[in-house]
């Protein structure tokens, strides 16, 4: 196999699938460079690899690092993440901040049950029910596919709700 990025990025998406987040930084950071030093697909594996490999700060510099590449501007997904990876490094405050402006713009509940139990967590009782309750309600609003991909959230909605 010829060593290239686009063999490297596939081969880390592979170790990725494995679970073996560090032989997928490895490779990723290994090809960041030259004219891919801003490239926005080896940045998000490079996210989403330090995560799951619970590096949080390394998540957040290349989350800072895509925003930047990515004219001040990152997608609902990674917007999710970092404030997953705030929530799990323990800062809370910028956790909630991240959480509060995607809450309701990402696609499905999980920003916002994530939120909810947050919130709940810290005391914020009123938030957290008005979060828990939209979650139900968007359940029965809307299609059953809806409710079934959304199962997760809408389960710990009902569990944790005030």
């Amino acid at each position: 196999m010829t060593d290239s990025i686009e063999n490297r990025i596939n081969l880390a998406q592979a170790y990725f699938n494995v679970n073996k987040y560090q032989e997928s930084i490895d490779l990723l950071e290994k090809s960041l460079t030259g004219i891919h030093s801003n490239d926005l697909t080896i940045l998000e594996g490079l996210c989403h690899s330090h995560f799951r490999n619970e590096t949080y700060d390394e998540a957040l510099k290349y989350l800072d690092k895509y925003e930047k590449s990515n004219e001040s501007s990152l997608p609902n997904n990674l917007r999710l993440l970092k404030a997953k990876a705030y929530e799990a490094k323990g800062d809370i405050q910028a956790a909630i901040a991240e959480y509060d402006v995607i809450a309701d713009i990402c696609a499905g509940e999980e920003a916002r049950c994530n939120y909810a139990v947050l919130l709940k967590k810290q005391g914020n009782l009123e938030k957290a029910k008005e979060l828990f309750e939209t979650i139900l309600k968007n359940a029965e609003l809307y299609p059953k596919h809806y409710k079934k991909h959304e199962k997760e959230w809408v389960d710990i909605a009902k569990a944790e709700r005030i």
